[in-house]
């Protein structure tokens, strides 16, 4: 009777010795892994600088003051040439003439952005003669009786003008610089006009342009566009 007892208490000690294994066993650390690959590809931003229309009064070879249009051109690659279409080589200007140029900006990119405009001046006697005035144009097409469309524009009154020689001229905190120009879209139309102004002096009855006969001035019309970075929920 003894003999068994001790047996069964040997047994038992066995299967608590196994069950202790088997609660360890649940402890131990298995590893196992997976690879995620990312790929980031930045957005670009790239604003095209398009003149859509536009004219300038300089002189013929008879020195007549004669009118000239322009038509559209994007100004994105090409800097050398004038804005406003005027051969800087050859073409001469004299008080009362004016050139203009309506334009717009496009969005060829991938990231939506907003724009400003300026005139940077040249300080110089010929560019205290010259007016500069900016704003926003809006193209308005009629068709009449036989189908023919006629394009004409409608101007808003200038939210930036002033004499060349008295600063830059910016078109940012007036019109378009606030909503973005989205992707594949465009911004409105603006206009920038410069004047030759025939100018008096009053007191001395004195034509000041006389002073400026044979002068030249320089000045860059820039444009600058910045990623729009409000954040929408998509």
């Amino acid at each position: 009777m003894y003999r068994r007892k001790r047996i069964l208490l040997l047994s038992s000690s066995i299967i608590l010795l196994c069950a202790c294994l088997i609660a360890g066993a649940t402890f131990a650390l298995f590893t196992d892994g997976r690879t995620v690959s990312t790929h980031l590809k930045a957005g670009d931003l790239d604003a095209l600088l398009v003149r859509e229309t536009g004219y300038y009064t300089v002189l013929n070879d008879q020195g007549i003051m004669t009118k000239h249009t322009v038509g559209e051109k994007d100004f994105t690659n090409d800097v050398t040439e004038n804005f406003f279409g005027l051969d800087e080589e050859n073409d001469l200007i004299v008080p009362q003439s004016a050139f203009e140029a309506i334009f717009r900006i496009e969005n060829n990119g991938t990231v939506a952005f907003t724009y400003d405009v300026e005139i940077t001046n040249s300080d110089t006697a010929l560019a205290k003669q010259l007016y500069v005035e900016m704003g926003t144009a809006k193209r308005v097409e009629t068709t009449d009786a036989d189908g023919k469309v006629t394009v004409t524009y409608e101007y808003s009154e200038p939210t930036a003008e002033g004499y060349l020689n008295n600063g830059v001229f910016k078109l940012s905190d007036s019109v378009g610089t606030d909503e973005p120009v989205i992707v594949g879209g465009q911004s409105e139309l603006m206009y920038a006009r410069v004047t030759f102004v025939d100018d008096v002096d009053v007191e001395d009855d004195e034509f000041i342009n006389n002073n400026v006969m044979d002068g030249e001035a320089d000045f860059d019309l820039v444009v600058s566009a910045v990623q729009y970075t409000k954040v929408v929920e998509g």
